[in-house]
Parts: C-alpha cells; sequence; structure tokens
C-alpha cells in the first residue's frame, strides 16, 4: 500500500507565484530553484577558487622564505 502524497500550497519566497508541491520542503517555484541553485553552486565554485588560490600563495611565499634563509646559510659561510 503506498500514502498517497497531498499537493502543499504554498508562495514562493523568490517570486511570490503561488505555487503547488508534494515535497514538504518545498520553498521556491521550479523556476526559481533552478536559479538559486545554480547561484549557490557559482558561489561555491568562488570559494573553492579563492582557497585553492591562498593555498598556492600560501607555498609560495613558504618556499621563496625557505630559498632565501638557504642564501643567508650560505652567505654567512662565506664570511667566516
Amino acid at each position: 500500500m503506498y500514502l498517497q502524497m497531498k499537493l502543499r500550497h504554498y508562495d514562493c519566497v523568490d517570486c511570490g507565484t503561488p505555487c503547488k508541491s508534494t515535497s514538504p520542503n518545498a520553498v521556491r517555484c521550479p523556476k526559481c530553484a533552478k536559479a538559486w541553485e545554480k547561484e549557490r553552486n557559482r558561489q561555491n565554485q568562488r570559494r573553492r577558487y579563492q582557497r585553492l588560490m591562498a593555498a598556492r600563495a600560501g607555498r609560495l611565499i613558504a618556499n621563496r622564505a625557505a630559498t632565501v634563509a638557504v642564501e643567508n646559510s650560505g652567505i654567512a659561510r662565506r664570511q667566516r
């Protein structure tokens, strides 16, 4: 036996159009839901890229600091 799901009436949060859905979690109309999901994915991708660039910049700074330290140690040995 399958329970019949009832249609739930709601107003879209973004555009305010009245909609119907069987989903208990529905908040947006299908059109707005798709646009919202796209924007959310864009933001997540932007954040991921920024973290990647920050990590690369951190590694570059660490590598430069290491090479400077090695060069300085070589200079110090030559001066002795």
